[in-house]
């Protein structure tokens, strides 16, 4: 459930514009998602997710 939340609340911070900073908080409070994956996958850490969004965005706009 975890690895899900993650991915959404990356989502929402990175979409929602008026969510963005709740998004951010939550991000904070789940923390590191711990799943067992098979192969290379990584879980991203939402908090560095949602920052590095952020950056390219304010790359892309400049």
């Amino acid at each position: 459930v975890k690895y899900v939340m993650n991915g959404f609340v990356i989502a929402v911070a990175c979409y929602v514009k008026p969510l963005h900073k709740s998004a951010v908080t939550t991000a904070d409070g789940l923390g590191k998602v711990a799943v067992e994956l098979v192969g290379a996958c990584k879980i991203p850490f939402a908090p560095d997710a949602i920052r590095k969004f952020a950056a390219l965005i304010a790359i892309m706009n400049s």
